[in-house]
């Protein structure tokens, strides 16, 4: 039992001492008890905590934790499942970030937010980020942090991903001062403008690493480099096609009936499947996981062999656990787990809508 709960908590302080060193705590800290001046003076009226306290009145508030203290642990149901579960679930009592370690039952904590839809959690597990529409704005609240305190950040968000390897740090797209621009925010969020990318919508938000950020147009996706792009517009490539995932240089696309793999802007190799709308790659970069019509296919790219698993996705996400087990929110209820080793499928939480599903890498596996 304890293995899990450590799991979280190590996460969970290594990643704020690494925040906490830059000391931009301070900041935040600063700007919330000034009724966001701070904030005022970066974004102007459209940054809280002076925009709207309608959040407060519309979303539930964060509840203890409850534990189910007769439960089996994940690791006991799903044979060499080494990870921990996180996901954003619906219950009767609202929308919850609920954790699965290996050895006890599932504990939940009410986040605020009332639609599972608009809440994700980062690569670690540990972060958490929702949009919430704002009456009257031209885009959604922004709101970031760990399960325990979710705060807004800003306002007037059309779109945001999380980094595809760094904790805890995301990019988001807002219209600003009549022009388009890509920003950043951290867990301690005083958020950085990066990319100013001029007065037309440049499309929504996708992907976001060490390489850049990704927008996706009708048809299209355009990558623009981690480096600010010149007034030639250099530093962007634009591929055709729906992209799919990222890890570190690798993206993964679909286009016209064809999964491509590209690797610094050229392609690798592809494979022909009919109907994709999300993929997801591999911890170690060797396999894709798809969902596609009727289901999940994983394919693997030494040998281009694809296996199928039917089912019904509830949603267009998908995750991995070590490079064994693919997670996939399920319909109506419920999550998916596919065991690639067995050829296994099981369905778990099926009490849940389950919007939203990831995993927590055990550092000792």
């Amino acid at each position: 039992m304890a293995g899990g709960v450590q799991l979280i908590d190590e996460a969970e302080e290594s990643l704020a001492r690494e925040r906490v060193s830059d000391r931009r705590w301070l900041v935040v800290l600063g700007a919330f008890l000034v009724g966001g001046f701070t904030g005022a003076i970066l974004f102007g009226s459209a940054v809280l905590p002076t925009a709207p306290s309608m959040t407060e009145a519309t979303l539930p508030p964060p509840s203890a934790s409850t534990l189910q203290d007769d439960a089996p642990g994940l690791g006991e149901v799903v044979e060499g499942f080494d990870d921990a579960l996180v996901a954003v679930v619906g219950s009767t009592t609202g929308i919850d970030y609920l954790l699965w370690p290996i050895a006890r039952g599932p504990t939940l904590r009410a986040i605020p937010t009332v639609q599972g839809e608009a809440a994700t959690i980062d690569p670690t597990g540990v972060w958490i980020a929702t949009l919430t529409p704002v009456p009257g704005s031209a885009g959604d609240l922004l709101s970031l942090g760990r399960s325990t305190s979710i705060r807004p950040v800003v306002t007037d968000v059309d779109s945001y991903v999380w980094h595809d390897t760094t904790p805890g740090l995301l990019a988001f797209l807002r219209f600003d001062e009549r022009s388009w621009s890509i920003w950043e925010a951290s867990a301690f969020p005083v958020p950085t403008k990066r990319v100013d990318l001029g007065p037309e919508y440049p499309g929504s938000l996708v992907a976001y690493g060490s390489w850049g950020w990704a927008l996706q147009r009708a048809g299209e996706f355009e990558v623009v480099s981690a480096a600010q792009r010149g007034p030639d517009g250099s530093g962007v490539m634009t591929y055709p096609g729906t992209l799919l995932d990222t890890r570190d240089d690798v993206f993964l696309a679909y286009d016209s009936g064809r999964v491509q793999v590209i690797r610094n802007g050229l392609p690798l190799m592809h494979v022909e499947r009919p109907v994709v709308s999300a993929g997801a790659l591999s911890p170690d970069g060797s396999k894709a996981a798809l969902i596609e019509s009727g289901g999940v296919s994983v394919l693997e790219f030494a040998s281009g062999e694809v296996v199928f698993f039917p089912l019904s996705p509830q949603s267009t996400q998908l995750a991995w656990a070590d490079n064994r087990f693919v997670v996939v929110p399920s319909s109506p209820r419920g999550v998916r787990i596919l065991d690639l080793e067995r050829g296994e499928m099981t369905l778990q939480l099926t009490q849940y809508t389950v919007y939203w599903a990831g995993t927590i890498g055990n550092p000792g596996s």
